[in-house]
């Protein structure tokens, strides 16, 4: 199980990153709605991301967090983004192909996509390339974010909201979420 606990760090630690690597400058809220109704949408934009892979996404995760904040501020807390994951485990030697068809797939739909690799265990042959490291793609498409990476032990793929404004009157909701 060391190696569950390490892929859920590393994925907690990635989605730290996109919410704080995006600039120093704080995100404006886009509008005022429900973090539930967000999360719905995004529900539909993953299933449309992941649309090729064929794969259910009955195993979907959706959390409540901060906007991001002026560089060494604190976040205001009547604002959030809503972040959904879902992760699968591919099949042994396609996990950087899964990402890179991600990627594709994303540039296809006419995102704005990039792929990159991260430094890894190493190569790696049985993705066809054998590129080091780990795939990353990026994408982003009507205010959202997609982000899609594999450690070779599960492939995650991750719809980021931009940022909202908790609707008046309801109490902020922060972490785990069901969409409406």
């Amino acid at each position: 199980m060391p190696t569950r606990t390490r892929i859920t760090a590393r994925s907690a630690l990635l989605a730290m990153l996109l919410l704080t690597a995006c600039g120093s400058e704080a995100d404006e809220p886009v509008g005022t709605v429900a973090p539930g109704i967000v999360a719905a949408r995004l529900t539909d934009r993953l299933d449309t991301a992941t649309a090729h892979l064929g794969l259910p996404l009955n195993g979907t995760k959706y959390n409540v967090v901060t906007c991001t904040a002026d560089t060494f501020e604190v976040p205001p807390k009547d604002r959030y983004k809503v972040i959904a994951r879902y992760h699968f485990v591919p099949v042994a030697g396609t996990e950087n192909a899964d990402v890179r068809g991600l990627y594709e797939y994303w540039a296809e739909l006419g995102w704005d996509a990039g792929i990159r690799y991260t430094g890894g265990p190493g190569r790696h042959e049985g993705d066809g390339v054998g590129h080091s490291g780990f795939a990353v793609a990026e994408a982003g498409d009507a205010g959202d974010d997609f982000v899609a990476e594999t450690d070779w032990l599960e492939t995650a793929v991750w719809a980021i909201s931009p940022c909202y404004y908790f609707p008046e009157g309801a109490e902020p909701v922060w972490g785990e979420i069901t969409p409406a």
